[in-house]
């Protein structure tokens, strides 16, 4: 249905290579008459609704959506995955990958950060390492997380010093030379 909207070679999209894909080319947007034919045609029949100031909407994993702006606006999202929907997730990746498309949501990174956040909770707040690599790996994090900290309290001083702030008058937890 969505190819005959648009097929290849047509864009809506300011130009970008087409993967082939007319929901993720992001190059058709469905009118009323569109919706319409979508119906008598397969069957499927869309929500619509307007979303107020204030309101979140949840889009489900998989599930094709288009947003009409009705005047300026600022759109903030967040992508979740959930432990019970994670193999939905890695399956919906692997369809994107058959397009070329990047996977925004990262579902696998987002796993295997969950699984070492759980694996240091259950430790004690120790992480574990596997062998040697591993062990220099979580080695090398921790001194760029030192390294990092360092830094950030060095430049604290130095914005002090530069104010001509008196140790004294200084803001609580800012150390002053």
């Amino acid at each position: 249905f969505l190819g005959n909207l648009a097929p290849e070679g047509t864009t809506q999209d300011d130009g970008k290579k087409p993967t082939g894909h007319p929901i993720h080319d992001v190059r058709v947007f469905l009118t009323d008459a569109d919706l319409a034919a979508l119906a008598k045609d397969t069957g499927i029949k869309p929500w619509t609704f307007d979303q107020r100031e204030g309101d979140a909407v949840f889009v489900p994993a998989g599930c094709a959506h288009q947003v009409r702006n009705l005047r300026s606006c600022l759109k903030v999202a967040l992508d979740f995955v959930s432990p019970e929907s994670a193999g939905e997730c890695l399956v919906l990746a692997r369809g994107l990958r058959k397009y070329d498309i990047e996977d925004k949501l990262q579902g696998r990174a987002m796993m295997l950060h969950g699984a070492r956040h759980a694996d240091v909770a259950l430790n004690n707040g120790r992480v574990r390492t596997y062998g040697k690599a591993s062990a220099a790996a979580v080695a090398a994090i921790e001194r760029e997380e030192a390294a990092a900290a360092a830094a950030k309290a060095k430049t604290v001083e130095v914005k002090v010093e530069k104010e001509g702030v008196k140790k004294e008058d200084a803001p609580a937890g800012k150390r002053v030379k």
